[in-house]
């Protein structure tokens, strides 16, 4: 179940990296969850506190 503390990590990244909410929370859930990497359409590349956004549609 998502918790407080994801929502407002979520909401603090859409802030930060002008993301969707949808988009934010995504990410939020995979530093929640401990992961390095995660694609998602939202940019080329990007590393957020650790962890490894990449567009996977992108070389």
């Amino acid at each position: 179940m998502p918790s407080l503390t994801l929502y407002q990590r979520g909401l603090n990244l859409q802030a930060r990296y002008d993301f969707s909410f949808y988009d934010a929370l995504m990410v939020a859930a995979a530093l929640e969850s401990g992961s390095t990497r995660c694609t998602r359409k939202i940019c080329r590349t990007a590393q957020i506190e650790g962890l490894l956004v990449k567009n996977p549609f992108v070389d």
